[in-house]
């Protein structure tokens, strides 16, 4: 998984989106422990690495609901760029430029864009059938396009979020 060369179908695609929304977890779950002084700050990016868990386990069954005729049908070229160029985004450092709370917010934002268009748009356009499951996944784009929104409003504009900085390591 994580390769430049997995193989180009929905199988494989589903390999990559499953890594993203682990690490994407994985990068909440941090950006939760720096700002863990703040712990209303501390508690927003905890719902979100469980969010992100949760969309890995709806992305589960989704993969474990499509025929092997579904899973092994090629893809797009541009859909697996984009998902290619999320895994190297995702496997640089991105916690360590991590300053303060803006900083923060503005990773979130460049991780949600990018799970957004080369996964989840992609699943309810061209993968998912079920209306249900098709509604579901769009609500959760919107849930977490929204939630940002709601964030950036409680916690402010950019020069006030960098003034929350990281606890000290």
């Amino acid at each position: 998984m994580g390769k430049e060369n997995i193989t180009k179908n929905i199988a494989g695609f589903f390999e990559q989106a499953l890594e993203i929304e682990q690490k994407s977890a994985d990068i909440y779950a941090k950006l939760s422990k720096l700002f863990s002084h703040v712990p209303e700050v501390s508690a927003f990016w905890n719902e979100f690495a469980k969010e992100e868990k949760q969309h890995r386990d709806t992305l589960k069954e989704i993969y474990d609901s499509l025929t092997n005729e579904q899973l092994f049908s090629f893809l797009n070229e541009d859909i697996m760029q984009k998902v290619n160029e999320i895994q190297n985004i995702l496997n640089k450092d991105l916690i360590s430029p991590i300053k303060n709370l803006n900083d923060a917010y503005e990773l979130a934002h460049e991780l949600e864009y990018f799970e957004v268009e080369a996964v989840f748009k992609f699943l309810a356009n061209k993968v998912i059938t079920s209306e249900e499951r098709k509604n579901f996944i769009l609500l959760e784009i919107n849930d977490h396009q929204q939630k940002l929104t709601v964030f950036s409003n409680k916690f402010g504009d950019a020069t006030s979020r960098r003034r929350v900085t990281i606890r000290s390591k």
